[in-house]
């Protein structure tokens, strides 16, 4: 007998299938702003990501009650240091902050897709999460 267990039918975002420590659009509704805490900013160093580029360091933000994390490119870097003021990194821990995804952003590459963004304004502190809210749940059309 096999050690697999009986399958569930599963019905929902196809991001979860994926097997990856990175956030991205497949993970987040298309058709509002999700926000998120920063727990904590990553460092990683010798990254080799899919189809073999390598990068030095990798800096990612990890969010509070999240499994996977963003990387952080030059406009969340930007938009991070405009929202504390800072250009520290530091400063980023405990910020609650909008994610949305932008449709149709050119890539290096020259394809273009769906991106995850982060807003350039803050949430009320009233609305911030003390804890991050859920994931996408099977059957949400977000």
């Amino acid at each position: 007998m096999s050690d697999v267990p009986d399958p569930t039918e599963y019905v929902g975002p196809t991001g979860v299938m994926r097997e990856s420590v990175w956030l991205t659009n497949e993970d987040i509704p298309h058709d509002r702003d999700v926000i998120v805490t920063i727990e904590k900013v990553h460092e990683r160093r010798n990254v080799v990501f899919q189809g073999g580029r390598k990068v030095p360091r990798c800096f990612s933000l990890k969010f509070v009650g999240k499994d996977r994390e963003l990387k952080v490119n030059a406009g969340h870097r930007k938009i991070l240091n405009e929202l504390t003021g800072k250009g520290d990194a530091g400063a980023w821990k405990g910020l609650g902050v909008y994610l949305w995804v932008e449709q149709n952003v050119r890539r290096g590459d020259g394809t273009s897709g769906p991106a995850v963004r982060i807003r350039a304004k803050r949430p009320p502190v009233k609305d911030a999460p003390a804890e991050e809210p859920r994931e996408r749940e099977p059957g949400d059309d977000g």
